[in-house]
């Protein structure tokens, strides 16, 4: 018996009985295998023990496979060109049916393709799998925002408990923060290096957060990159919720705290010393040195002061007021090497506590 496959065109012969079928009565058994062992066999056998005949079979197949074609002619099989199309398609047709095919969710759904007398040569075959593909991507992300969103809320839920309690500063909730920014805001990935060490960036903005909601060490963070983490906040967080508006609370504070951090807010100008400067003098040299008035004569104690910030000022202004001394003394060494050092001491008013 001689039988013209529907789908591929291709004549074969089966046993017994002496009739024909050539109207589309009947395809080739290939088409009836089951998906997943049509992969396995095209996977393992293509190209090197297929002929160009069974490739053509398998690769109209594994397209039937999908319930994607819509067959309203039979492929027309020309080695000269469908021989260079299955080449170049094969594999990237066996990934794509491969991951599609385990996607169950009821949302997810691939367009439908027709063999026409103006596709049965199946040039436009590449564009139908790079659609499929990209459905498949277009899946992953909506599923992953979906996913994201309600992790988002989760946080949001918990944060809002925590926010609107009168009792409660954001050094409590700082962790919960931080994570729901990094969520919202989609930090970016990469690493950046950090005390000698590279750390995932949204790892390191986190942490910024963290110190910044917590009042803790505030100083020490870097202009540069609290900046560049408040542009990032502002720009890609919307804003309107508490959420928001408490993240950008916390930033802008520790922005503002590291300004005044070595400002004058603890300077009284009635016990101040009196400075003439130099026209040539900058403001920035004016500023160093009201900084170095200001600061306390004896070592700071840190129980004396009302908080570690007010502590740390006074300690590093006492610092710079030492460091300036020391330069005095050297300058004075050199313009008068025949004194000796206590001689220039003394003429100094003495070296530092």
């Amino acid at each position: 018996m001689k039988i013209l496959c529907r789908y591929s065109g291709i004549e074969f012969n089966c046993e017994h009985f002496p009739f024909g079928l050539d109207s589309r009565e009947y395809a080739h058994p290939v088409f009836a295998i089951r998906q997943d062992k049509l992969i396995s066999v095209l996977a393992r056998k293509y190209p090197e023990q297929l002929t160009p005949t069974d490739s053509y079979l398998g690769f109209l197949a594994l397209l039937h496979s999908t319930g994607k074609i819509d067959w309203r002619v039979p492929c027309a099989y020309h080695a000269e060109t469908i021989d260079a199309v299955i080449a170049a398609n094969m594999l990237d047709l066996i990934r794509v049916v491969g991951i599609t095919s385990a996607v169950t969710h009821p949302a997810f759904t691939m367009p439908a393709f027709v063999i026409t007398p103006d596709t049965r040569n199946l040039a436009t075959v590449n564009h139908w799998i790079g659609i499929w593909k990209q459905c498949y991507i277009d899946f992953l992300e909506g599923n992953k925002r979906a996913q994201l969103h309600d992790r988002i809320v989760r946080r949001e839920q918990a944060m809002e408990r925590l926010i609107k309690d009168p009792s409660k500063n954001p050094a409590n909730y700082a962790n919960q923060l931080a994570e729901w920014a990094a969520l919202a805001g989609e930090f970016p990935t990469g690493t950046v290096p950090v005390d000698g060490k590279q750390i995932p960036l949204s790892e390191y903005w986190k942490s910024m957060i963290r110190r910044a909601a917590r009042g803790e060490a505030v100083f020490s963070l870097n202009d540069t990159d609290l900046a560049e983490l408040v542009e990032h906040c502002e720009d890609a967080i919307p804003h309107g919720s508490i959420y928001a508006h408490t993240l950008m609370l916390v930033l802008r504070r520790a922005v503002e705290t590291k300004k005044n951090f070595l400002g004058l807010g603890d300077f009284d100008i009635r016990t101040s010393t009196y400075r003439i400067l130099d026209d040539s003098d900058s403001a920035e040299k004016a500023n160093i040195l009201a900084m170095i008035d200001s600061a306390p004569i004896e070592r700071p104690v840190e129980s004396n002061y009302p908080s570690k910030i007010a502590y740390l000022r006074a300690h590093y202004k006492w610092l710079a007021a030492q460091t300036h001394r020391e330069q005095e003394i050297s300058k004075q060494l050199e313009v008068e090497k025949g004194d000796s050092a206590k001689t220039v001491l003394d003429k100094l008013g003495g070296a530092g506590k």
